[in-house]
């Protein structure tokens, strides 16, 4: 998605963690999509909307990501059995992840290297903007870091609601089973988690990564960090998918005692 961006802004110095993909292509990308200039993102208006309703309705219609999951409309089940009164997080969450619009969730954790960027460039928008409405962002508790980073290790075992690890993986450069591991180790036994990475590009896309893990390793790695996989998620893809380079599931940390 950032293919058009890399063409004005160039190669640049990239740090690793999820989420910290060549950082001003990337900042660019989610303001352009604040302010609606990618016709297939709602942007600014669409959170506005998004953040006056009830969350676990919002997220069923708007965002394409549940659907994907639970193309069988089941999700507003879910939401009343996994996100309300649970602590729920989201790895490399963008400007629009899932979480920060789960208003019934005891927790909503945000964990991305550019989140706290991305809460000025939303307050800068607002300045201007003849409909300023709240930062959806805020309120919520910000993790300006990666996911494997020494500060996360607090983590461990506390969601017991829903770890969202949606389009985050491929952006990291270094160790991706380390990577998904450590995301892993956040649940709580009943915890579900909502996965979906691509694993190898078929054309250049700067700001990801070949993983060097397989779909399958990935599917195993989730498997012996005691999670069941419950369903295979389907994804929606835009022109130039190539089907088998991807893999997605629901999963549920198994409950030991």
């Amino acid at each position: 998605m950032l293919t058009l961006l890399s063409r004005e802004l160039g190669p640049q110095e990239e740090p690793r963690g999820v989420g910290t993909v060549k950082e001003n292509p990337e900042l660019t990308f989610w303001k352009q999509w604040l302010h609606g200039t990618w016709p297939w993102l709602g942007g600014f208006d669409s959170c506005q909307q998004a953040i006056s309703c009830d969350a676990n309705v919002m997220v069923s219609s708007r965002r394409c990501e549940v659907t994907e999951f639970y193309p069988d409309g089941g999700w507003p089940d879910v939401y009343l059995s996994h996100v309300s009164g649970k602590a729920c997080m989201d790895v490399g969450c963008g400007m629009d992840g899932m979480v920060p619009f789960w208003k019934h969730a005891r927790r909503r954790i945000l964990v991305d290297p550019l989140v706290e960027e991305y809460v000025k460039a939303i307050d800068e928008y607002m300045e201007g903007n003849v409909k300023p409405g709240p930062n959806w962002l805020k309120g919520n508790e910000l993790r300006p870091c990666s996911a494997i980073d020494p500060s996360m290790e607090d983590m461990v075992g506390k969601i017991d609601g829903v770890i969202v690890f949606r389009n985050a993986l491929d952006h990291d450069s270094g160790s991706h089973a380390e990577l998904l591991s450590r995301v892993l180790s956040f649940s709580a036994e009943g915890g579900l988690l909502l996965f979906w990475s691509e694993f190898t590009h078929a054309s250049s896309d700067p700001g990801h990564h070949d993983c060097n893990l397989t779909p399958e390793m990935a599917k195993q790695s989730i498997m012996d960090s005691g999670f069941e996989i419950l369903r295979r998620m389907i994804p929606v893809h835009g022109p130039g998918y190539v089907p088998g380079l991807d893999f997605g599931c629901v999963a549920q940390k198994r409950i030991m005692r």
